[in-house]
């Protein structure tokens, strides 16, 4: 890490539509795959074994339970769940992935020891409540510091500067992009959008229009031209 922000004085990320937003601090972000597996059976001979759906669904009720802080603003979502192979079978296994998003690192470990209580408290649960063993695997997917921004960040300079000279008004904001692990090392980063206009991000429906991308490309060109001033080099 000490050898990374000797070598790189700032980074510069590129990520989504837009010109206006520039993110200067960092969302963190912390995935978990949650596993339960269990002997499985016939949905009447095998009646009153262990089910895997039914613990993770009584850890799900347990998470809409868990205290979020709304400062620092802290969120966890179940994204996925799977589970069984017919319908009328007790299924042998059953997984979901669990997604916990803070601006504060303790709130994200907090975060963390809740979900996994609860899943305990449900596996229990369901354990007493039915014939059999449940096995559990808790895996970490990923992780993504949070950060806050660089004091006196000159990057934000930069980009402010090359913005006036386009007309755009940006501002500073907090998300979660590749800007999160050299935020978090100390190394003066931000985020700017590529131009055009997008939306409905993370859904289905998610759309990009690449009309307008010339700001966006003109915005990076005055940035690279003012960094050159400042006497940045950045990756």
């Amino acid at each position: 890490n000490a050898e990374i922000r000797r070598a790189t004085s700032a980074v510069l990320v590129l990520d989504g539509p837009g010109v206006e937003h520039i993110t200067s601090s960092a969302l963190g972000s912390r995935r978990y795959l949650i596993d339960l597996k269990g002997p499985g059976g016939h949905s009447w001979n095998d009646f009153g074994r262990v089910n895997p759906i039914h613990a993770l669904a009584g850890a799900i009720r347990r998470i809409e339970d868990i205290r979020l802080s709304s400062e620092p603003r802290s969120t966890i979502s179940v994204g996925i769940i799977e589970g069984g192979t017919t319908v009328n079978s007790i299924p042998p296994a059953a997984w979901m992935k669990v997604d916990i998003r803070s601006t504060s690192m303790a709130e994200i470990e907090r975060l963390s020891k809740s979900l996994q209580q609860a899943v305990r408290e449900a596996l229990n649960d369901e354990v007493e409540r039915a014939a059999g063993a449940l096995e559990l695997r808790t895996v970490m997917l990923g992780e993504r510091p949070a950060a806050t921004a660089i004091p006196g960040s000159k990057m934000v300079e930069i980009l402010t500067k090359a913005d006036q000279l386009l007309g755009i008004r940006s501002t500073q904001r907090c998300s979660s992009t590749d800007a999160n692990v050299p935020l978090a090392l100390g190394i003066d980063t931000v985020t700017i959008g590529g131009g055009g206009t997008g939306g409905g991000a993370h859904t289905v429906e998610e759309w990009y229009d690449p009309q307008g991308r010339e700001l966006g490309i003109r915005s990076e060109e005055h940035t690279s031209e003012l960094q050159s001033r400042f006497g940045i080099s950045y990756a």
